[in-house]
């Protein structure tokens, strides 16, 4: 993976900050990096253990918060859709497992939530920033999403999602697995598709991110 680093200015109506982002740049077709970590069960889960089927690995900041609230909810009401197109959902963010509980029970989430707490596999994939806000600072997740085929390996990276997107992106995702799991065997990387019985390129609409 390359690295690079990133300073911006973010304004809008979520968020008025400013990032200091050392970023590696998750590029598709690649491995996803492994992990050992606790889910809100306080089972430690590895990337082997949802080999075999599609994951939607998803990072968000913190518990309860209400962007965070939001898009949770979102996979909540469709993971059944996402389930029958042949997608695993996962959370993470850098939460313990008793705020895992809590947030799963209180919204009745119906997937796994993992406890990256000492941040790990949110460094290895490039995804935390330092944040300054009136002065202080903290270091925070960014929002996004990763999506990562049964060998393990990258076929869509969504970053930088503000909450007033988290719904949205989650149809986006709906729509994107759905073309994955159709009759003929779609496989979706980036502008592009390759059909895997026939193992010809075709060219769609890349989705905006």
């Amino acid at each position: 993976m390359n690295v690079m680093t990133a300073v911006c200015s973010v304004q809008t109506e979520d968020c008025d900050e400013e990032f200091w982002m050392t970023e590696e740049v998750l590029k598709v077709g690649e491995p996803a990096p492994d992990f050992a970590l606790k889910d809100d069960h306080g089972c430690v889960r590895t990337l082997k253990d949802f080999r075999g089927k599609e994951l939607i690995l998803y990072f968000y900041p913190e518990d309860e918060t209400s962007g965070c609230t939001i898009e949770a909810q979102g996979f909540r009401d469709h993971l059944e859709d996402f389930a029958r197109a042949g997608w695993q959902v996962v959370g993470v963010s850098n939460d313990d497992v008793a705020a895992h509980c809590g947030f799963r029970d209180h919204h009745g989430l119906n997937f796994r939530l993992l406890c990256d707490v000492g941040r790990t596999l949110s460094n290895d994939c490039g995804l935390m920033s330092e944040q300054v806000k009136d002065g202080k600072s903290r270091i925070r997740i960014n929002r996004s999403t990763l999506l990562i085929d049964e060998n393990g390996r990258f076929l869509k990276v969504m970053s930088d999602v503000y909450k007033r997107q988290a719904s949205l992106r989650v149809n986006m995702l709906q729509s994107f697995c759905r073309c994955f799991a159709a009759s003929e065997r779609i496989c979706c990387y980036g502008v592009g598709v390759v059909n895997r019985s026939l193992g010809k390129s075709m060219s769609i609409q890349k989705a905006s991110a």
